[in-house]
Formats: C-alpha cells, structure tokens, sequence
C-alpha cells in the first residue's frame, strides 16, 4: 500500500512538473484581436496550417496567412499593433519585452501583402528596437505608425508618424542590423556618404528595390494615407484594389 502511495505521489509530481515546464516554455507574445475571413497559423513556421480565432495567441516562430478578402490584428505584449491585408504574410521571428527593464527586441518580417505597424516607443531606448524587414528591405523603429505595401521586387515604406530607419535587407548593400542601428540612429541623418540608409520622419515614405538602397524620402499627403488605408482592406496578390 505504501508502495502504491510513493509511486502515485512520484507520477503526480512528474505530471505537475510537466505542465508547468510547458506553460514556461510557452512564450504568448502577442494575440489576434480582429480577424476576417480565414486566417491561418503555421506554428513554428510549419504545417499543417491551424485556423486563427479572435483571442488565439501566437509565439516567436509563428507564421500567420490571411487568405482572400481576409484581414487580420494582432496586438503584442508590448501593446503594439500590426494589421494584416488579405493575402499577407509575417514571421514572428523575435519578440522580447522587459517593461520593468525598458527593454524590447522584436524582429517580424513580412513576406507579402500590405501591413500596417503601430509599434508603441519605449521610453528608456534610443534606438530602434523593433525590425521590420520585407523581401527587399528592413525597417527599425521604436515609437512609429508605419505602412508596408510589399511588390515582387520592392518595397514601399510609408512612415505616417514617428522616425523611421530604412536599408535595403541584402547586407551587401546595407548592414542594418540592431548594433548598426544603434550606431546609424545615434548619427541622425540619412546622407552618410554611402546612402545605405535613410531616416523618415513623420508623413515620409522611400522605396526600396532588390539589391538597391532606399530611394530619398518623399512627402505622403494625406491623401496617400488614407489610400493605404483603403488598400489595407482591399488590397489582393497582384498589388491592385479588388473590385
């Protein structure tokens, strides 16, 4: 009887031990807070794809899709926003946040499609501290409402609000990277002599096609933003409003 006990009590606390070494394995970094349509989850970036519910949560290495006439928001631990267009996809390919510490890495990469980042600033950093990249470039900020339309061989960066970094993401053309980005953010201006960056601030957009720096910034009008924002909700594969 005694034996039986021990080796009841033995099974309950390994049982215990791996349920709570899986809810702290778990790292929820950010959860579905409007969705459209389909919308799906490749965890860990694999198959087979999981259908997204509001309130369903995603974690570093999560790939999230939206289908046709489908949208997608997710709001991170940090109370950053992204929307999704139909037919987009990102990558969560780092997220950390320390809000006692002020301290955020955070790393997305958007494959296709239109998004629109509202990334909250964290008081205690000076550079960017989070990454958006696409198939052409990458984008550091720490406190900015951004716009990306993604085509086959460009990407165009709109900064509606906030300062903006801007490189091409072939680090044969540009090394933006977080410890570059500490250094290029700290100097203030885009014209370094080699224009592998460029910095935009509010109402600022740039281009940046494949193995090429970033065009200088352009003014956006309000027009043009609330034309990104239409596209947002209309935006299809082949880069054109739908009908």
């Amino acid at each position: 009887m005694k034996l039986r006990q021990v080796l009841m009590s033995g099974w309950i606390t390994l049982t215990l031990m791996l349920i709570f070494s899986t809810f702290a394995g778990a790292e929820v970094v950010g959860r579905v807070t409007q969705l459209e349509g389909r919308v799906d989850l490749l965890k860990g970036g694999k198959l087979p794809a999981i259908a997204l519910k509001v309130n369903d949560t995603v974690e570093p290495g999560d790939v999230v899709r939206t289908k046709s006439l489908s949208k997608a928001q997710i709001t991170f631990i940090d109370d950053s926003l992204l929307t999704l267009s139909q037919e987009a996809r990102v990558a969560i390919e780092a997220f950390k946040f320390e809000p006692t510490q002020g301290k955020r890495h955070a790393v997305l990469e958007i494959f296709q499609g239109l998004a629109l980042a509202v990334v909250n600033k964290i008081i205690k950093v000076e550079e960017p501290d989070f990454v958006l990249k696409t198939q052409t470039a990458v984008v550091g900020v720490r406190g900015t409402e951004i716009g990306m339309r993604n085509q086959p061989n460009s990407s165009t960066i709109l900064n509606f609000k906030g300062r903006t970094q801007v490189g091409n993401i072939s680090p044969t053309v540009s090394r933006l990277f977080l410890k570059a980005f500490k250094v290029a953010f700290a100097k203030g201006s885009w014209n370094d002599g080699s224009s592998r960056w460029v910095f935009l601030n509010d109402m600022q957009g740039t281009t940046v096609e494949r193995n090429l720096p970033p065009i200088a910034p352009f003014t956006i009008t309000a027009q043009d933003q609330m034309l990104f924002m239409r596209q947002l909700t209309t935006y299809t594969l082949s880069g054109q409003p739908s009908a």
